[in-house]
């Protein structure tokens, strides 16, 4: 048995080395594992209708495969997972969850684990997709952060014949263009945001356009009734604090060209703002993110947050990939650039161009 006290006197090549050793040599079974194998054990029922009445059906492949004898259909423990129909190992998946957990680029992440940029981008897309769980089944309470901010409408990805405006000209020899005040300004993505004291955290895509008392009707749901509300002093905000008939503690408006960014008992916005902050880094750093897919990466920002609070980095890739292995992913790798739409953007735009640009 290998002791601690041997280890320490080590130095920390020979600790890499016995590392490796234990690894390749002792546990060869680790390399090339397949993703069922993590998940058999967590077959508990049917993946087409959800029924307890399963047994095992041979194998498919070298892959335990089920039936169902509610409905008689058979499947494996990755159907309706995000690693339905793929061929990527444990190990490399192990390796992206870790990549995205850095914040790696899609070429980075394409280098790193040895497959194509587009492989790499419908990982991503099921991975955040898998991430939602975070945001599943909350309940605010106690004292919460609420305030909406906004982003510009992306069509990162879209074909021009898909488009639901122009195509904005871009790089050198983009025209300088002369418009009113009222066409200069873009429509906007209002994210609707909310934090307790105990940092469970609702952050939404709500709507297109500006922030509105509807944007918080639609997830009064997630806020207890006993919660205060602490957030700025915007007309929308108060109407749905009124028609709700919560407890609040506003920001007071600023009456005299000072900055004020405390209510009068000491409480601010600056959780919210911090992810408001981050996200709009995310944004920047992706040269912007597509509307459609906007809400994965809100998603995962949540979850990534909530990892860093409760694990250590170095088992973060193991802590993420046990979570999220058996979530359901609706959507298969054909389907990502055609998924709904977290919001309407015939709202905005729709009725600017007459419809000609129908979107869905």
């Amino acid at each position: 048995m290998i002791k601690r006290d041997f280890l320490e006197k080590l130095a920390p090549v020979e600790v890499e080395m016995i590392r490796d050793y234990v690894l390749h040599e002792i546990c060869p079974g680790v390399e090339g594992t397949a993703n069922a194998e993590n998940l058999n054990r967590s077959v508990k029922r049917c993946a087409r209708c959800g029924s307890k009445k399963i047994i095992k059906y041979g194998y498919n492949n070298k892959t335990q495969r089920f039936e169902c004898k509610n409905c008689g259909r058979t499947f494996s423990s990755t159907t309706g997972t995000m690693f339905y129909a793929s061929n990527t190992d444990f190990e490399t998946w192990s390796a992206f969850i870790d990549c995205e957990i850095k914040g790696l680029t899609l070429v980075e992440e394409a280098y790193t684990i040895h497959k194509s940029k587009t492989t790499c981008f419908n990982m991503r897309q099921k991975l955040y997709k898998a991430a939602e769980k975070v945001q599943r089944d909350v309940l605010l309470k106690g004292d919460v952060e609420m305030d909406c901010t906004f982003l510009p409408i992306s069509f990162k990805g879209t074909k021009p014949g898909n488009m639901v405006r122009k195509s904005k000209r871009r790089g050198k020899h983009k025209r300088p263009i002369h418009k009113t005040k009222t066409e200069n300004k873009e429509p906007q993505l209002c994210i609707y945001t909310a934090m307790d004291e105990d940092d469970n955290i609702i952050f939404k895509a709500a709507n297109c356009g500006g922030e509105r008392e509807s944007t918080y009707m639609q997830y009064d749901e997630f806020i207890d009734k006993k919660a205060r509300i602490i957030g700025d002093y915007s007309a929308q905000l108060r109407g749905y604090i009124k028609k709700t008939n919560r407890s609040s503690d506003l920001i007071p408006a600023d009456e005299k060209d000072r900055l004020i960014f405390t209510t009068e008992s000491g409480n601010s916005l600056s959780e919210v703002n911090e992810l408001h902050s981050e996200l709009k880094k995310e944004w920047r750093s992706r040269h912007g993110i597509s509307v459609r897919h906007i809400q994965g990466y809100i998603d995962w920002l949540v979850y990534l947050k909530s990892l860093k609070y409760q694990v250590e980095g170095m088992y973060r890739k193991h802590r993420a990939y046990m979570d999220l292995m058996a979530e359901k992913i609706p959507f298969i790798n054909k389907l990502i650039c055609r998924l709904p739409l977290p919001v309407d953007v015939n709202e905005v735009y729709g009725e600017k161009y007459d419809g000609i640009y129908a979107f869905s």
